[in-house]
């Protein structure tokens, strides 16, 4: 069955069942939904993924080894297809060759991309956070001499960059791991804009609280997809902060002047009470030495 006619059987089987789902896309359990479809190329003129010589991590050099060659939720294309080492019938979403200069050649299928089994492809990079990235696993690849069946897994790594391909390796007999740096290993919840994730104004992270991915923006910049600019906004409030702090000091000064300007005139009027008593007391006084006086110098 060709990929075409499975993909059609897989759409129609899901609406008589009451769903659909679409394949390269991905729903975990965390609520984080990852979007592969525009990783996928499906112009048999274009090339797919390729790394040459594979790679070891963590060391400057490409050493001379396997070469892999893979896609993403389909078969590889047929301009990238190594027609020089495989057989035709050796078709597969992921393969593995060699094709060294002393004349000895090998090609393996590492791994097949089935869509009616799209959801058991897919895992977390790392469980506790979905910001970082999804992994791909494609199964059922030919088999070992020992008899088991190769798979590769491809581990999308949330970066904000189109498409890197860092390593292809061979951690484990028959088990075969690539690495891939993608915008579209976000979540979708950190939207992807013309300029990149979170706009290229954040990045994309988890938040704990709210259980869930979403751009953390940069300052001066907001919404979503990091797309508002919010810089006249922090403007204003910078203003708007400044005028409060403005009408604060003004009224904690007028506070302070009418408190003074009150207890002064209190105390001018104690002062001039003061001095009212002052002047009654001293009346008094001189009206007794008066009489006084009268009274001695009076003749009888």
């Amino acid at each position: 069955m060709s990929l075409t006619a499975a993909v059609s059987l897989f759409f129609l089987s899901s609406l008589v069942m009451g769903y659909v789902d679409v394949p390269c896309e991905w729903k975990s359990l965390t609520g984080a939904t990852y979007d592969l479809t525009d990783l996928m190329v499906l112009d048999e003129k274009l090339p797919s993924y390729l790394i040459k010589d594979g790679d070891i991590p963590c060391t400057p050099e490409k050493e001379p080894t396997y070469s892999y060659v893979f896609n993403f939720c389909a078969d590889v294309t047929a301009a990238s297809f190594p027609s020089n080492v495989c057989l035709p019938t050796q078709m597969g979403s992921a393969i593995q060759y060699i094709d060294r200069s002393d004349g000895y050649k090998e090609c393996n299928v590492i791994g097949h991309y089935d869509p009616l089994r799209d959801d058991t492809y897919y895992s977390l990079l790392y469980q506790t956070d979905p910001s970082l990235g999804v992994s791909v696993t494609y199964q059922f690849g030919q088999k070992c001499p020992n008899g088991k069946l190769r798979s590769a897994t491809i581990d999308v790594m949330c970066e904000n960059t189109k498409a890197t391909i860092d390593s292809a390796n061979e951690p484990t007999e028959c088990n075969y791991h690539l690495v891939v740096r993608s915008q579209h290993g976000c979540p979708k919840e950190c939207p992807i804009t013309s300029a990149g994730v979170c706009n290229s104004h954040g990045h994309c992270a988890y938040d704990a609280k709210s259980k869930g991915a979403h751009c953390f923006c940069n300052k001066g910049y907001g919404g979503d997809s990091c797309l508002r600019d919010t810089s006249s906004e922090d403007h204003g409030s910078a203003v708007y902060s400044l005028q409060v702090a403005l009408l604060v000091v003004l009224l904690v000064t007028a506070a302070v002047l009418t408190g003074f300007v009150g207890y002064l005139g209190f105390r001018i009027t104690e002062f001039r009470k003061e001095q009212l008593m002052n002047s009654y007391s001293n009346y008094g006084e001189d009206s007794g030495n008066f009489q006084g006086t009268e009274m001695v110098d009076r003749p009888f």
